[in-house]
């Protein structure tokens, strides 16, 4: 009764963890309470990064494998007011080759270890054979 009582009890932490662990972070501050006119940016530094990016092979033959010529990447970038132009400068900033897949290799590989340990607190064993 005391074993069946503890597994009862460990399966039910488990079960809270794991629910507990897939809530998403969230960030939470205070508003100001006054209007705040739209930050002064540096137009100059946004056009020189969004020129870098643009400027990489890499980027340039993405670019070109999609039908665009340096040109028309010139022309539609010049169609740009200064806010879209800050806008597309936070967003290269904001770009992270290769992120996301370590918490999708922590979250396989917790998913994994839950496995185990309820099959292992529920005392059920798998058995492969070929």
């Amino acid at each position: 009764m005391r074993i069946q009582s503890m597994r009862l009890v460990a399966k039910c932490l488990v079960i809270a963890m794991l629910a507990i662990s897939i809530v998403p972070r969230v960030e939470a501050g205070i508003s100001p309470s006054e209007i705040i006119g739209p930050p002064q940016t540096d137009i100059l530094a946004d056009q020189g990064k969004i020129q870098k990016i643009i400027e990489m092979k890499v980027i340039r033959n993405k670019l070109e494998k999609f039908g665009f010529t340096q040109q028309e990447v010139r022309a539609r970038l010049d169609q740009l007011n200064e806010q879209q132009i800050h806008r597309l400068a936070l967003n290269i900033d904001d770009i992270r080759v290769g992120s996301g897949g370590v918490g999708v290799a922590i979250a396989i590989l917790l998913a994994c270890i839950l496995v185990v340990l309820l099959l292992q607190i529920s005392g059920h064993k798998i058995i492969i054979t070929k």
